[in-house]
């Protein structure tokens, strides 16, 4: 889809993201550590005015910027005492999504549904012409002992892992998820985000942070 869109239009960019490779966040006394694979590919979409427009904020014109994680986390702690929280925030852009914003538990297993779905008018012929995308992104997973969940919590994206009361690490669990931001000021680019993963051990709280800056070549 993605690909077919690229040909269709330049007001699109998609480009990938490498946050953390094995990266480790300790407890107090680093007895204990969390490790963490974490990526994600960026799509930046342009919709319902050019970039160039003089009435891109009037007439409505946005920059969509999507994040579609992947990744693993890892655990040498006893379960049932830490929790782990990926958050994403940005002076500019504004969170709008964050999917599995839930997961529901049967058995020893929590199902999670990535579920985005966006019609957005787009341009092609170099801005001359407009046609309709809607940018879509759906998966169903499963994480053993583990609850998912996320939303948009004091302005930042925020996705939380919870594992059972009682569940053991015995493997890795996967990290899958989609983000949206939105922007409307074509003139404030380069935009800046922070990723962070949070270890929360009992009552102490580990953190390893990554800065990445988006830029635009259309």
């Amino acid at each position: 889809m993605f690909a077919i869109l690229r040909v269709l239009t330049d007001l699109f960019l998609s480009q990938d993201v490498s946050l953390f490779s094995g990266e480790r966040i300790y407890n107090s006394n680093r007895s204990h550590y969390i490790t963490l694979d974490w990526a994600c590919q960026c799509f930046i979409f342009t919709a319902n005015q050019t970039p160039d427009s003089s009435n891109f904020v009037n007439g409505g014109g946005v920059f969509y910027v999507l994040f579609k994680h992947r990744g693993q986390v890892n655990s040498t702690l006893y379960p049932g005492y830490e929790n782990f929280k990926l958050r994403i925030g940005s002076g500019r852009a504004t969170p709008t999504t964050h999917t599995p914003n839930h997961s529901i538990k049967n058995g020893d297993q929590w199902t999670a549904t990535i579920d985005y779905e966006q019609s957005m008018q787009m341009f092609k012929n170099s801005g001359n012409e407009t046609f309709t995308h809607v940018a879509k992104y759906n998966d169903t997973f499963q994480l053993y002992k583990m609850n998912q969940y996320g939303g948009i919590v004091d302005g930042k994206i925020e996705a939380v892992f919870k594992s059972d009361e009682g569940a053991k690490w015995n493997s890795p669990r996967e990290i899958r998820g989609l983000s949206v931001f939105r922007h409307n000021q074509p003139n404030q680019w380069p935009l800046d985000f922070k990723f962070e993963a949070l270890g929360i051990f009992d009552s102490y709280t580990g953190t390893i942070t990554k800065n990445v800056t988006l830029k635009r070549n259309f």
